[in-house]
């Protein structure tokens, strides 16, 4: 999950704010939290000088508004590399990033949906007697990661179906070699795909008659 860690356009006294509920918040829950790449002992220590220059600073000296400007650049570094880090530990899960005194890059993302459905774009004689090529249309990749597909076919004669046989592959990219087929039986193909929320519906049949 992407942790929301643009921190330029804030203002001096917000951002100190911002890191100490950081440090506060992940030492507290710092079971969910175990290798840090940031010491958070060392982080808290440098967002309380942080906070202290923002105060010095405000007199208009330039050796302490240097200082206040070096504090907030190391400062924010670190609270990018614990965000980066905390992403990687909460992964689907906001409520890890909200424990961490985060919040999500995208609050109101979409929950994981089934792929679309697909379908099988054609099948064609195999190489020998009996075998057939089986071509899928992949999931285009902007649908999310698509863990594998299933092919199934069947023979059928008339308005009955025979017992399906099930093949998975997880490359959709190439065709799907069947073998043992019965030379003038028409047989029927269909295809589904899967991802980490199940399996979309089968996709419409496709008749084939082996040769």
């Amino acid at each position: 999950m992407k942790v929301s860690l643009d921190f330029k356009n804030v203002k001096d006294t917000d951002l100190v704010m911002k890191f100490k509920g950081i440090g506060v918040n992940m030492k507290r829950n710092i079971k969910l939290f175990p290798k840090t790449p940031v010491d958070l002992d060392e982080f808290v220590g440098l967002v309380d000088e942080y906070d202290r220059y923002i105060i010095v600073a405000a007199d208009g000296s330039k050796k302490a508004i240097s200082q206040r400007n070096k504090l907030r650049h190391q400062t924010s570094r670190m609270a990018t590399h614990l965000g980066n880090y905390v992403g990687d530990v909460a992964d689907d899960d906001i409520q890890i990033v909200y424990a961490a005194g985060y919040e999500p890059a995208y609050k109101y993302r979409l929950l994981p949906k089934l792929p679309p459905k697909t379908a099988i774009a054609k099948v064609v004689r195999g190489p020998n007697s009996g075998t057939a090529l089986a071509y899928i249309i992949p999931i285009p990749r902007s649908n999310g990661k698509t863990s594998y597909y299933e092919l199934r076919f069947a023979a059928k004669n008339g308005s009955d179906t025979g017992e399906f046989t099930v093949i998975p592959t997880t490359v959709a990219r190439f065709p799907i070699t069947i073998k043992n087929l019965t030379p003038g039986t028409t047989y029927i193909f269909q295809v589904r795909a899967a991802n980490k929320v199940g399996f979309n519906d089968w996709s419409d049949p496709i008749p084939y008659m082996a040769t």
